[in-house]
Protein backbone atom coordinates (compact mmCIF):
# COMPACT_ATOMS: atom_id res chain seq x y z
CA UNK A 1 0.00 0.00 0.00
CA UNK A 2 1.67 3.39 -1.05
CA UNK A 3 2.43 5.71 1.45
CA UNK A 4 0.41 9.40 1.61
CA UNK A 5 2.88 11.82 1.32
CA UNK A 6 3.58 14.60 4.39
CA UNK A 7 2.53 17.65 4.56
CA UNK A 8 6.11 19.00 4.58
CA UNK A 9 6.85 16.62 1.34
CA UNK A 10 3.70 18.42 -0.28
CA UNK A 11 4.69 21.95 0.38
CA UNK A 12 8.45 21.31 -1.01
CA UNK A 13 7.23 20.11 -3.95
CA UNK A 14 4.30 23.18 -4.93
CA UNK A 15 5.23 25.18 -7.74
CA UNK A 16 5.90 29.08 -6.29
CA UNK A 17 2.49 30.92 -6.07
CA UNK A 18 2.09 34.03 -8.90
CA UNK A 19 1.55 37.70 -8.04
CA UNK A 20 -1.92 38.96 -8.52
CA UNK A 21 -0.79 41.36 -11.40
CA UNK A 22 0.86 38.20 -13.24
CA UNK A 23 -2.52 36.25 -12.53
CA UNK A 24 -4.83 39.25 -14.04
CA UNK A 25 -2.72 39.81 -17.24
CA UNK A 26 -3.04 36.38 -18.08
CA UNK A 27 -6.48 35.76 -17.44
CA UNK A 28 -7.25 39.11 -19.38
CA UNK A 29 -4.38 39.10 -22.21
CA UNK A 30 -2.56 42.63 -22.71
CA UNK A 31 -4.49 45.71 -23.16
CA UNK A 32 -5.76 46.70 -26.33
CA UNK A 33 -4.94 49.83 -27.78
CA UNK A 34 -8.14 51.32 -27.64
CA UNK A 35 -8.14 50.95 -23.68
CA UNK A 36 -4.19 52.25 -23.58
CA UNK A 37 -5.66 55.69 -24.95
CA UNK A 38 -8.19 56.11 -22.38
CA UNK A 39 -6.33 55.52 -20.15
CA UNK A 40 -3.88 58.20 -21.27
CA UNK A 41 -6.86 60.29 -21.69
CA UNK A 42 -8.19 60.13 -18.17
CA UNK A 43 -4.53 60.56 -17.01
CA UNK A 44 -3.50 63.72 -18.86
CA UNK A 45 -7.32 65.30 -17.65
CA UNK A 46 -6.74 64.62 -14.39
CA UNK A 47 -2.93 66.61 -14.63
CA UNK A 48 -5.11 69.36 -16.09
CA UNK A 49 -7.47 69.42 -12.99
CA UNK A 50 -4.47 69.72 -10.66
CA UNK A 51 -2.87 72.31 -12.56
CA UNK A 52 -6.32 74.68 -12.78
CA UNK A 53 -6.57 74.14 -8.92
CA UNK A 54 -2.63 75.33 -8.14
CA UNK A 55 -3.22 78.58 -10.37
CA UNK A 56 -3.86 81.91 -8.87
CA UNK A 57 -7.79 82.59 -9.19
CA UNK A 58 -8.61 85.60 -10.92
CA UNK A 59 -10.47 88.41 -9.18
CA UNK A 60 -13.42 90.38 -9.34
CA UNK A 61 -11.76 93.52 -11.11
CA UNK A 62 -9.80 91.20 -13.41
CA UNK A 63 -12.81 89.62 -14.80
CA UNK A 64 -14.34 92.83 -15.22
CA UNK A 65 -11.43 94.41 -17.27
CA UNK A 66 -11.78 91.15 -19.00
CA UNK A 67 -14.80 91.10 -19.88
CA UNK A 68 -14.74 95.07 -20.99
CA UNK A 69 -12.21 94.49 -23.61
CA UNK A 70 -14.03 91.56 -25.09
CA UNK A 71 -16.81 94.19 -25.44
CA UNK A 72 -14.95 96.37 -26.89
CA UNK A 73 -13.66 93.99 -29.39
CA UNK A 74 -16.92 92.92 -30.51
CA UNK A 75 -18.09 94.30 -33.87
CA UNK A 76 -20.80 96.95 -33.44
CA UNK A 77 -24.23 95.32 -34.72
CA UNK A 78 -25.28 96.06 -38.26
CA UNK A 79 -27.55 99.24 -38.79
CA UNK A 80 -31.17 97.81 -40.67
CA UNK A 81 -31.54 99.76 -43.91
CA UNK A 82 -34.71 101.33 -45.11
CA UNK A 83 -36.87 99.59 -47.31
CA UNK A 84 -37.10 101.21 -51.01
CA UNK A 85 -40.15 103.00 -51.89
CA UNK A 86 -42.89 100.28 -53.61
CA UNK A 87 -42.80 100.39 -57.65
CA UNK A 88 -46.54 101.54 -57.29
CA UNK A 89 -45.48 104.74 -55.70
CA UNK A 90 -45.93 108.01 -57.91
CA UNK A 91 -45.30 111.48 -57.19
CA UNK A 92 -47.83 113.82 -56.88
CA UNK A 93 -48.22 116.66 -59.50
CA UNK A 94 -48.13 119.75 -56.85
CA UNK A 95 -44.49 118.61 -55.93
CA UNK A 96 -41.60 117.40 -56.86
CA UNK A 97 -40.82 115.84 -53.63
CA UNK A 98 -43.67 115.12 -52.43
CA UNK A 99 -43.95 111.30 -52.61
CA UNK A 100 -47.77 109.00 -51.44
CA UNK A 101 -47.00 105.40 -50.85
CA UNK A 102 -49.76 103.23 -52.39
CA UNK A 103 -51.01 100.41 -50.58
CA UNK A 104 -49.56 101.91 -47.21
CA UNK A 105 -50.34 104.93 -45.15
CA UNK A 106 -50.12 107.99 -46.84
CA UNK A 107 -46.28 109.68 -46.51
CA UNK A 108 -45.73 113.50 -48.03
CA UNK A 109 -42.59 114.97 -48.27
CA UNK A 110 -42.22 118.17 -48.93
CA UNK A 111 -39.61 120.45 -50.45
CA UNK A 112 -37.61 123.27 -48.41
CA UNK A 113 -39.04 125.94 -50.70
CA UNK A 114 -42.41 124.28 -50.57
CA UNK A 115 -44.71 126.30 -47.90
CA UNK A 116 -46.53 124.79 -45.06
CA UNK A 117 -50.11 126.03 -44.74
CA UNK A 118 -52.54 125.04 -41.29
CA UNK A 119 -54.83 122.14 -41.91
CA UNK A 120 -58.14 122.28 -40.07
CA UNK A 121 -59.62 118.94 -39.79
CA UNK A 122 -63.24 119.57 -38.90
CA UNK A 123 -64.33 116.18 -37.73
CA UNK A 124 -68.24 115.89 -37.93
CA UNK A 125 -71.28 113.24 -37.64
CA UNK A 126 -72.83 112.14 -41.40
CA UNK A 127 -76.10 113.48 -38.83
CA UNK A 128 -75.00 117.06 -38.45
CA UNK A 129 -74.29 117.70 -41.61
CA UNK A 130 -77.26 116.50 -43.06
CA UNK A 131 -79.28 118.61 -40.65
CA UNK A 132 -77.46 121.85 -41.48
CA UNK A 133 -78.18 121.42 -45.10
CA UNK A 134 -81.83 121.77 -44.37
CA UNK A 135 -83.32 124.92 -43.69
CA UNK A 136 -85.84 126.28 -41.74
CA UNK A 137 -86.84 127.89 -45.19
CA UNK A 138 -87.02 125.00 -47.42
CA UNK A 139 -89.42 123.24 -44.83
CA UNK A 140 -91.84 125.86 -44.86
CA UNK A 141 -91.65 126.06 -48.28
CA UNK A 142 -92.26 122.72 -48.99
CA UNK A 143 -95.07 122.31 -46.42
CA UNK A 144 -96.96 125.35 -48.32
CA UNK A 145 -97.00 123.01 -51.52
CA UNK A 146 -97.78 119.97 -49.68
CA UNK A 147 -101.44 119.00 -48.22
CA UNK A 148 -99.69 117.26 -45.04
CA UNK A 149 -102.22 117.70 -42.41
CA UNK A 150 -101.38 119.74 -39.47
CA UNK A 151 -103.43 118.19 -37.08
CA UNK A 152 -103.23 118.90 -33.16
CA UNK A 153 -100.52 121.27 -32.25
CA UNK A 154 -100.41 119.32 -28.90
CA UNK A 155 -99.00 116.21 -30.43
CA UNK A 156 -95.85 116.13 -31.92
CA UNK A 157 -96.28 115.49 -35.92
CA UNK A 158 -94.49 113.08 -38.23
CA UNK A 159 -95.12 111.58 -41.42
CA UNK A 160 -96.82 108.33 -41.46
CA UNK A 161 -93.92 106.59 -43.38
CA UNK A 162 -91.11 107.58 -40.78
CA UNK A 163 -93.12 106.26 -38.12
CA UNK A 164 -92.05 102.87 -38.17
CA UNK A 165 -88.15 103.93 -38.83
CA UNK A 166 -88.18 105.81 -35.61
CA UNK A 167 -89.88 103.14 -33.51
CA UNK A 168 -87.62 101.97 -30.19
CA UNK A 169 -86.26 97.92 -30.47
CA UNK A 170 -87.10 95.80 -27.38
CA UNK A 171 -83.86 94.39 -26.37
CA UNK A 172 -82.23 92.64 -22.94
CA UNK A 173 -79.46 93.41 -20.53
CA UNK A 174 -76.68 91.21 -18.70
CA UNK A 175 -79.75 90.55 -16.44
CA UNK A 176 -81.90 89.37 -18.97
CA UNK A 177 -84.29 92.59 -18.38
CA UNK A 178 -85.92 94.69 -20.65
CA UNK A 179 -85.22 97.73 -22.31
CA UNK A 180 -85.81 100.21 -25.39
CA UNK A 181 -83.33 101.03 -27.55
CA UNK A 182 -84.40 104.26 -29.92
CA UNK A 183 -82.94 104.72 -33.39
CA UNK A 184 -81.05 108.21 -34.63
CA UNK A 185 -84.18 110.48 -35.71
CA UNK A 186 -84.42 113.93 -36.93
CA UNK A 187 -86.04 116.72 -34.99
CA UNK A 188 -87.27 120.20 -35.62
CA UNK A 189 -86.65 122.03 -32.53
CA UNK A 190 -86.02 124.99 -30.12
CA UNK A 191 -82.86 124.50 -28.87
CA UNK A 192 -81.67 127.01 -25.33
CA UNK A 193 -79.02 126.73 -23.07
CA UNK A 194 -80.52 126.78 -19.65
CA UNK A 195 -78.47 130.25 -18.70
CA UNK A 196 -79.83 131.45 -21.70
CA UNK A 197 -83.33 130.79 -21.33
CA UNK A 198 -83.14 131.69 -17.63
CA UNK A 199 -81.51 135.02 -18.34
CA UNK A 200 -84.17 135.45 -21.49
CA UNK A 201 -87.48 134.92 -19.48
CA UNK A 202 -86.01 136.84 -16.23
CA UNK A 203 -85.46 140.03 -19.08
CA UNK A 204 -88.99 139.56 -20.17
CA UNK A 205 -90.67 139.38 -17.16
CA UNK A 206 -91.67 136.27 -17.17
CA UNK A 207 -93.58 134.71 -14.27
CA UNK A 208 -91.33 133.63 -11.28
CA UNK A 209 -88.60 134.22 -13.67
CA UNK A 210 -86.69 136.18 -10.78
CA UNK A 211 -85.41 132.00 -9.57
CA UNK A 212 -83.81 130.63 -12.55
CA UNK A 213 -85.35 127.17 -11.23
CA UNK A 214 -88.75 128.30 -10.78
CA UNK A 215 -88.60 130.51 -13.91
CA UNK A 216 -87.84 127.56 -16.14
CA UNK A 217 -90.23 125.20 -14.26
CA UNK A 218 -92.97 127.42 -14.84
CA UNK A 219 -92.19 127.81 -18.58
CA UNK A 220 -92.32 123.93 -18.70
CA UNK A 221 -95.82 123.99 -16.83
CA UNK A 222 -97.17 126.20 -18.99
CA UNK A 223 -95.61 124.45 -22.49
CA UNK A 224 -97.41 120.83 -21.19
CA UNK A 225 -100.83 122.00 -20.53
CA UNK A 226 -100.86 124.83 -23.73
CA UNK A 227 -98.95 122.23 -26.56
CA UNK A 228 -98.47 118.76 -24.58
CA UNK A 229 -94.99 119.19 -24.33
CA UNK A 230 -92.99 117.01 -21.70
CA UNK A 231 -90.41 114.55 -21.27
CA UNK A 232 -90.52 112.31 -23.89
CA UNK A 233 -93.34 114.41 -25.43
CA UNK A 234 -91.54 116.92 -27.54
CA UNK A 235 -89.01 117.83 -24.54
CA UNK A 236 -85.37 116.31 -24.24
CA UNK A 237 -82.33 117.75 -22.57
CA UNK A 238 -79.00 117.04 -24.38
CA UNK A 239 -75.38 117.68 -23.86
CA UNK A 240 -74.20 121.15 -24.97
CA UNK A 241 -72.10 120.52 -28.31
CA UNK A 242 -69.55 122.88 -27.04
CA UNK A 243 -69.58 122.73 -23.50
CA UNK A 244 -70.14 119.13 -22.17
CA UNK A 245 -70.66 119.72 -18.57
CA UNK A 246 -73.87 122.07 -19.72
CA UNK A 247 -77.39 121.05 -20.79
CA UNK A 248 -79.50 121.77 -23.61
CA UNK A 249 -83.36 121.91 -23.55
CA UNK A 250 -84.63 121.09 -26.80
CA UNK A 251 -88.40 121.82 -27.24
CA UNK A 252 -89.62 119.54 -30.47
CA UNK A 253 -91.99 120.87 -32.88
CA UNK A 254 -91.54 117.90 -35.22
CA UNK A 255 -89.95 114.36 -36.16
CA UNK A 256 -88.90 112.34 -39.01
CA UNK A 257 -86.35 109.74 -39.75
CA UNK A 258 -85.12 112.22 -42.83
CA UNK A 259 -84.27 116.48 -42.48
CA UNK A 260 -86.08 116.86 -45.32
CA UNK A 261 -89.83 114.98 -44.92
CA UNK A 262 -90.26 117.22 -41.72
CA UNK A 263 -93.03 118.79 -41.33
CA UNK A 264 -93.63 122.15 -40.33
CA UNK A 265 -96.74 122.85 -38.29
CA UNK A 266 -97.35 126.53 -38.22
CA UNK A 267 -100.10 126.65 -35.88
CA UNK A 268 -97.89 125.15 -33.35
CA UNK A 269 -94.22 126.83 -33.84
CA UNK A 270 -96.15 130.34 -33.51
CA UNK A 271 -98.30 128.86 -30.26
CA UNK A 272 -94.75 128.18 -28.88
CA UNK A 273 -93.27 131.84 -29.99
CA UNK A 274 -96.10 133.39 -27.97
CA UNK A 275 -95.52 131.49 -24.68
CA UNK A 276 -92.02 131.87 -24.70
CA UNK A 277 -91.33 134.94 -26.39
CA UNK A 278 -89.20 134.69 -29.14
CA UNK A 279 -91.70 136.11 -32.26
CA UNK A 280 -89.42 135.90 -35.17
CA UNK A 281 -87.69 133.36 -34.15
CA UNK A 282 -87.81 129.93 -36.31
CA UNK A 283 -87.00 126.59 -34.96
CA UNK A 284 -83.60 124.25 -36.40
CA UNK A 285 -83.41 120.78 -38.00
CA UNK A 286 -81.14 119.07 -35.10
CA UNK A 287 -80.32 114.46 -35.06
CA UNK A 288 -81.35 113.42 -32.08
CA UNK A 289 -81.40 109.74 -30.27
CA UNK A 290 -83.16 109.49 -26.98
CA UNK A 291 -81.89 107.44 -24.59
CA UNK A 292 -82.28 103.46 -23.79
CA UNK A 293 -85.20 103.46 -21.45
CA UNK A 294 -87.32 100.60 -19.59
CA UNK A 295 -90.34 102.09 -20.67
CA UNK A 296 -91.51 103.16 -24.48
CA UNK A 297 -92.73 106.82 -24.64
Amino acid sequence: MPRKPSQTEALTHSSTPLRRSCRLQAQTGPLSPAHAASRDVKSLQHATRNARITETPQTGRKRKAVISEDKQNEAPPAKKLSPLPPASAHTSDHSTNALDLKGSKPVVRFADSEPLETVIVLRESEAVTRAKVITPEFLRAQASTTDFPEGDIRKVPCPPEAKPNIQPIRRRDRKGRHFYRYPLRFVLAYAFDTDDLAKHLKDNGHPRAQDENMGIAYLCDTLTMKLGIEHGKGFAYVPDEKDKDRMTYMFIMSESDRPETLPWPEARIRKFQEIVGVKGMMPLVHPYQPKDSRFMY
